[in-house]
């Protein structure tokens, strides 16, 4: 059983990255629907004392015109420590990002780069368009979608979702995009309380 979970563990890791945990009123993560569609829904995670775990997380909604899900996930009896959400209404261009995921299954990755543009329109999962994302420069490739775009204090200001590629290559151009941090913070309460996002139900 251990053999299997740490084939599993290096198979997520590989191709989805960190999961970005809040805390809401109960334990949630918020990551990539695109990613949730093909993962057992285990969720790796590491305690306040930096001790790895996993738990089997529940999809309660999921918004894939955002490529945006929520898990409930199981945590007592272990001390989480939450990622301090920021604000992306006040960002700039110029300024410092960090990127932070698990490439091609190297953990705990950070990548730097600068806000390289704002208000970007990318597909989105669902044949539509993601308004309004963050590009950087900050390198993310397969494995840091579903993670947190922070900025200087530490602070969240997006979810890491997508990266152009060089034709042909898989290698990423450095033009790389994020689903800001407060579209994720409006959107994330409807799927809690519904499932589904607020447009979904009218």
């Amino acid at each position: 059983m251990r053999m299997k979970m740490q084939k599993l563990k290096a198979l997520v890791q590989a191709s989805f990255g960190i999961n970005l945990v809040t805390l809401l009123p109960i334990t949630m993560l918020f990551l990539n629907w695109l990613l949730i569609q093909v993962v057992y829904n285990v969720v790796f995670l590491v305690d306040a004392k930096g001790n790895s775990f996993y738990r089997e997380g529940k999809i309660i909604g999921f918004d894939p015109a955002y490529d945006l899900a929520v898990l409930k996930v199981d945590v007592d009896g272990c001390e989480i420590k939450p990622a301090n959400l920021g604000q992306s209404n006040n960002l700039r261009v110029g300024q410092s990002c960090f990127a932070i995921g698990n490439p091609y299954g190297y953990e705990n990755t950070l990548t730097t780069g600068v806000v390289s543009g704002l208000g970007r329109e990318i597909p989105s999962p669902n044949g539509g368009a993601i308004r309004g994302a963050i590009q950087t420069d900050a390198a993310i490739n397969a494995g840091n979608s579903g993670g947190p775009l922070i900025n200087s204090y530490g602070r969240v200001i997006g979810v890491n979702t997508a990266t152009f590629t060089k034709k042909g290559s898989g290698m990423s151009s450095g033009v790389n995009f994020a689903i800001p941090i407060d579209t994720v913070v409006r959107t994330v309460p409807y799927l809690i309380v519904y499932g589904t996002p607020y447009s979904n139900r009218f």
